[in-house]
């Protein structure tokens, strides 16, 4: 019964230990304590079963390398983003995105609106060129508070054919 006691101990210091790594990785950035909960709730069952403290520690040890490793390859295969593939965020996300002119665009001087992402923006043409209500362009580049859009390069090519 006492060997009994004991271990129930362990079992709930493990259990607490994961709670408390729970705690932790919901307040901070980057997930470096789940893995650590992940392997004190394994080492808790083994605990639970009458396992030695050495062997509790191994198996907290071994799970935790584990975990961290696994983490990694989970990041770097479906969380981040290549060298040459930078995350954008802000106006830059709007670049190369397409839009409809919804006032229309007369040059470079006579400035339109267009809507991107269920937003409208003032907008000038890239060319100079004439863009009707109505028409899909593409957003080339955000200078202040408007955007610099160019027709489809599909249509400007089948136009001079």
């Amino acid at each position: 019964m006492d060997a009994f006691l004991h271990s129930l101990s362990w079992v709930h210091f493990w259990v607490v230990f994961g709670v408390a790594m729970l705690i932790v990785e919901v307040f901070t950035v980057g997930f470096w304590a789940l893995p650590f909960s992940i392997s004190s709730f394994l080492t808790a069952l083994f605990a639970a079963l009458g396992a030695p403290f050495y062997v509790q520690l191994g198996v907290f040890v071994f799970g935790s390398a584990v975990s961290v490793f696994s983490m990694q390859w989970v990041y770097r295969k479906y969380l981040k983003k290549s060298k040459d593939q930078e995350l954008k965020t802000g106006v830059d996300r709007l670049i190369g995105q397409a839009a409809w002119v919804v006032s229309p665009i007369r040059g470079d001087f006579q400035r339109g609106e267009v809507k991107v992402g269920g937003e409208t923006w003032t907008a000038v043409s890239e060319s100079e060129e004439e863009l009707a209500e109505g028409c899909k362009v593409i957003v080339r580049k955000v200078d202040g508070a408007k955007l610099v859009v160019a027709a489809p390069e599909e249509k400007t090519e089948n136009s001079q054919a």
